[in-house]
């Protein structure tokens, strides 16, 4: 259950407003708080607000898990990255 919704988090990252909303609406609470390097923000659709900024910011940008079950993710733009094909 944990897996899927970090998945469905990581995937607001690059939906349309309304699309996210509704997504963040089953995800956290209205008064939820975010903290990350630089920034505390609070309440649900200030957070929205926030990653709308985020998209605007770093065109095509999104948010990869890396090891959801760790909970470690990066943002990042889509193809600003290569990965080493496994030996």
């Amino acid at each position: 259950m944990i897996k899927v919704q970090w998945e469905t988090y990581a995937k607001t990252w690059s939906m349309d407003g309304a699309a996210r909303d509704v997504a963040l609406c089953a995800l956290a609470a209205k008064n939820m708080t975010y903290t990350a390097p630089n920034i505390n923000v609070v309440g649900r659709a200030v957070f929205s607000a926030y990653i709308a900024q985020f998209q605007k910011n770093i065109p095509d940008g999104i948010l990869e898990l890396l090891r959801s079950n760790l909970i470690m993710a990066r943002l990042c733009r889509i193809g600003s990255f290569v990965r080493k094909a496994a030996a």
